[in-house]
């Protein structure tokens, strides 16, 4: 009976989130910019417009450049589930779409690694890629979300 129930739970993509209440692990992930950049935080309705295409600009006007670790890993899982609301496939299909109108001249730059994430950063000033938090060194500065720091008990990217 229980393995019925997990299973059918997994199907639904709903045990990850049972198997994290069960265990009390944390996922976690940060939002990161150019660690000399003035930008110090985005609100989570804002980051999911930003990597579906809705917010291409900065406050400064600069053009945004999202970065996606590979949906295949664990991360871009994590963050597209959670944050974009959108499994790999339909997020794919979605920038399809958006280049295919015209809305949109190319997705998000997709990285294999946290390592070429954050070099991807330093490199482009007006870029923001998300991470693990065992992946922030001092490259990269960690942005609020919604106003929260990653150490505050209600950091909206902590589930």
């Amino acid at each position: 009976m229980v393995a019925r129930l997990l299973t059918a739970l997994l199907l639904a993509g709903l045990a990850e989130d049972i198997v994290l209440a069960q265990t009390s692990v944390r996922a976690e992930l940060v939002v990161v910019v150019r660690s000399n950049s003035t930008i110090t935080g985005v609100s989570q309705a804002d980051l999911r417009r930003i990597y579906l295409g809705g917010i291409t600009r900065w406050p400064d006007d600069h053009r945004i450049i999202p970065v996606l670790l590979d949906p295949q890993s664990d991360t871009g899982k994590l963050f597209l589930k959670r944050v974009v609301r959108m499994t790999d496939i339909d997020y794919a299909q979605h920038w399809i779409g958006q280049v295919f109108r015209g809305q949109a001249s190319a997705p998000p730059r997709v990285v294999r690694s946290a390592a070429e994430a954050k070099r991807y950063v330093t490199a482009h000033p007006y870029s923001i890629t998300f991470l693990a938090p065992e992946d922030v060194d001092g490259s990269v500065k960690v942005l609020r979300v919604d106003g929260k720091a990653i150490d505050e008990p209600d950091y909206p990217l902590a589930w």
